[in-house]
């Protein structure tokens, strides 16, 4: 009896329950239910709109992605094209610098070819005033030798003949 007794007093907490909530017991669990299913219902659409707002950030971040590595792509070839324009005028200025070089090496062998003429005519020029004035010398030397001039005058020679050589 003891199982049978347990049994009618589950059944008698059921019906006092019936009786003290009735319908409201039910309604309860119908709003119950119908909280779970709204609830089923929203969560399921916040999980597929956060899915697809999710991908939509995904998928921008992929073309930020591609359009980064499109510019910096891009720079490195500018980059590269500045390089190559850099190397094509540092060859410019190369070959103009070679070329004045030569030209300045040219000119200034001419130059120098210049002057070493000029100082080899001047060197022939000074040994032949130096040749005249010895000539002038000994001429006047012999006159005086010949004449017998005095000291004096001999003197007043040399001085006349430093006077030349001075100029």
């Amino acid at each position: 009896m003891p199982n049978s007794k347990t049994g009618s007093e589950g059944e008698n907490l059921s019906r006092i329950r019936d009786i003290l909530f009735g319908e409201d017991l039910q309604s309860i669990e119908s709003k119950l239910a119908i909280t779970k299913k709204e609830y089923s219902e929203i969560s399921d659409g916040l999980k597929k709109e956060f899915e697809e707002r999710l991908n939509v950030i995904e998928k921008a971040l992929e073309e930020k992605k591609l359009h980064s590595d499109q510019s910096l792509k891009k720079h490195i070839e500018d980059q590269s094209d500045t390089n190559k324009n850099i190397q094509q005028e540092i060859q410019t200025v190369d070959t103009y610098l070679k070329a004045e070089i030569e030209k300045l090496s040219g000119d200034l062998k001419d130059k120098t070819m210049e002057i070493h003429q000029k100082i080899t005519n001047l060197e022939e020029s000074l040994i032949e005033t130096i040749n005249n004035l010895k000539n002038d010398q000994e001429a006047k030397s012999e006159k005086i030798i010949a004449n017998n001039v005095s000291k004096a005058s001999m003197a007043e020679l040399l001085i006349e003949l430093a006077e030349k050589i001075k100029q």
